[in-house]
């Protein structure tokens, strides 16, 4: 039902369409950016400059594991946010079907 709403647009309202799907895209990327950026701020003392600044107590390797994993989940999170506004569906789907799931 849908394909047939959007196939009866006229071709000003597929342009007013696409300006509201890149508007999407944007916003998801800036909020990706934002979430990754408040979260690198929030742990900086305590876990990516921990060792720079000593900051007792010592961190424990799962802690360290479990850092690692998340800071490269957030990364993947910001490469699927700008793969959906930028390139294609081919590259965030085949990086979305390698990655690994919760």
């Amino acid at each position: 039902m849908t394909d047939t709403a959007i196939s009866s647009l006229t071709g000003a309202q597929r342009g007013g369409l696409k300006d509201v799907n890149a508007r999407e895209r944007r916003f998801f990327l800036v909020f990706s950016l934002i979430t990754a950026a408040m979260i690198v701020v929030g742990f900086l003392p305590s876990f990516y400059l921990k060792d720079v600044i000593h900051a007792p107590p010592p961190l424990q390797a799962m802690t360290r594991v479990h850092g690692a994993i998340f800071t490269a989940w957030m990364a993947l999170f910001v490469t699927q946010a700008a793969l959906i506004g930028g390139w294609g569906s081919w590259e965030r789907s085949c990086l979305g079907s390698c990655s690994p799931s919760a």
